[in-house]
């Protein structure tokens, strides 16, 4: 797979209008898992280009990571992409709205993914909504403190039999 990435980047490095190359290197990172390296290519590749053509961009990676959430198994991978995938929301997309969405998404198929509590935390911080952000305060501790909990009680010695 490496040598996969490496030779479409060689590719793109040498024309970067190489559309073909260009999905092969994202789609291969996105089979590999690797969010940040499909947000920074997608980032540099939408670098100076027409606000409606990177909007356009970002959608159809949007679209291509939320079909990979409903197709994965495993509720902590998935978890950690409906995060990114909020995050490209708010950040890249500028939509709040939908960025919550998923970041409630991450938070439900995965309690211990406190990330996405304190990602719709930092947003309503930012549209000042005190009551939302003491909640997710709350809710965040909770989850702390029941994680906490669980694992002292699972490394709790067992008793040992007195040999009587």
């Amino acid at each position: 797979m490496d040598k996969d990435l490496e030779s479409y980047r060689s590719q793109l490095a040498s024309n970067p209008d190489d559309a073909e190359a260009l999905a092969r290197l994202e789609s291969a990172l996105i089979r590999s898992g690797d969010w940040a390296g499909v947000v920074a290519l997608i980032a540099e590749r939408t670098e100076g280009v027409a606000p409606d053509e990177a909007e356009a961009t970002w959608m159809r990676l949007v679209i291509n990571l939320e079909e990979r959430v409903a197709e994965m198994e495993e509720p902590r991978q998935a978890s950690a992409l409906a995060l990114a995938i909020g995050v490209l929301w708010e950040e890249r997309l500028d939509r709040a709205d939908e960025a919550m969405l998923r970041y409630q998404k991450a938070f439900q198929l995965d309690a211990a993914n406190l990330q996405a509590l304190q990602a719709a935390r930092r947003s309503y911080e930012g549209r000042e909504n005190w009551e939302l952000v003491l909640q997710l305060y709350n809710l965040e501790l909770q989850q702390t403190d029941e994680g906490l909990a669980q694992r002292i009680g699972s490394s709790k010695p067992q008793p040992q039999p007195l040999g009587i």
